[in-house]
């Protein structure tokens, strides 16, 4: 069996070369398939939880906000909730806003 982490790169398959974390983002429903179909496929669950968080952070930096209404946007924010809940109790003042900053700026600092 092979454990994969967003940085693993796929040896074969039509996306060999690329990294876990790349194909997460062009096509979660192959990942899905990946682990559902070959049993020598494993994706722990925190390595999961960091995928469906890059996909969540790609999108909320890739979507016009201001061209959904107001119910696209409230499905647009049930549909991040769901990939990963935030909960602002986890933040002091501080780190929230050092993350934000690092988010917009494009810098992934996990300390």
């Amino acid at each position: 069996m092979k454990f994969y982490d967003i940085d693993s790169v796929f040896i074969s398959g039509k996306y060999a070369g690329e990294t876990l974390a790349e194909v997460y983002e062009k096509d979660p429903k192959y990942i899905n398939y990946c682990q559902e179909n070959d049993d020598d496929f494993y994706i722990s669950p925190e390595v999961m939880k960091e995928l469906r968080t890059l996909a969540r952070d790609h999108r909320l930096l890739t979507q016009d906000l201001d061209k959904l209404t107001d119910e696209e946007l409230s499905e647009f924010m049930e549909e991040m909730n769901e990939i990963d809940p935030f909960d602002e109790g986890n933040f002091d003042d501080d780190q929230f806003y050092i993350m934000i900053n690092d988010i917009i700026r494009g810098n992934d600092n996990k300390n």
